[in-house]
C-alpha cells in the first residue's frame, strides 16, 4: 500500500513539474487581423479572415499559447484601435500586457492579379523587436494553399517542432 501510494505521489510530482515546464516555455501570442495592402477594399475581409486561419493552424504546436482573438479585438477597440488597424511599439505594449501576451503576430496582405503574398511578423511585447518574420506567395486563387506554407514558416521561426500528422492537420484543405 505504501509503495503504490509512493508510486502514485512520484508520478503525480513528475507530471505537475513536467505541465509547468511545458507551460513555462510556451511563447504567449496574440494574432493581430492582417493589414490589408492589396488596394482592394472587398479584400479587407479576407486579411481579417487570415488570422483566425492562422491561429487555428499554429495551435497545432503546443509550444505556443494564443490568445482569443475576440479577447484581442475588445481591448483593441477599448484602445482604439480596432478601426486604425495601427500597431507600434508603444501600443503593442499595451495590448500585450492587457492581454498577458509575450508577443503579437502581425502582418500584411498584398494582392495584385493573380499573385498574392503575405508577410508577418513576431513582435515582442516589452521591447518592440522583431523576433522572426515569415513569408509566403503564390496565386490568388491558391490562398488557402498560400496560408498553409505561412502558417509552417511561421511555426518553424519560433523554433517549432512539426510532426507528419501536425504538417497534414495545416496543409489539408478547407472544404
Amino acid at each position: 500500500m505504501k509503495r503504490a501510494l509512493f508510486t502514485l505521489v512520484t508520478v503525480a510530482a513528475c507530471f505537475a513539474g513536467f505541465v509547468s515546464v511545458t507551460y513555462a516555455q510556451q511563447l504567449s501570442v496574440a494574432v493581430v487581423p492582417f493589414a490589408n495592402r492589396s488596394g482592394q477594399p472587398d479584400s479587407d475581409a479576407l486579411a481579417k479572415g487570415l488570422a483566425d486561419m492562422l491561429i487555428t493552424d499554429l495551435s497545432v504546436s503546443p509550444e505556443i499559447r494564443l490568445i482569443e482573438r475576440e479577447r484581442l479585438a475588445a481591448i483593441t477597440a477599448e484602445l482604439k484601435l480596432g478601426k486604425s488597424g495601427m500597431v507600434d511599439k508603444k501600443t503593442a505594449a499595451k495590448i500585450g500586457k492587457l492581454l498577458g501576451a509575450d508577443a503579437l503576430l502581425l502582418g500584411s496582405m498584398k494582392s495584385i492579379a493573380p499573385n498574392l503574398r503575405l508577410d508577418a511578423r513576431l513582435v515582442a511585447v516589452e521591447t518592440g523587436e522583431v523576433m522572426a518574420t515569415a513569408k509566403a506567395s503564390g496565386k490568388l486563387s491558391e490562398f488557402f494553399a498560400v496560408e498553409s506554407r505561412l502558417a509552417i514558416e511561421l511555426l518553424k521561426a519560433f523554433g517549432a517542432k512539426l510532426n507528419p500528422l501536425q504538417r497534414l492537420r495545416i496543409a489539408k484543405a478547407p472544404t
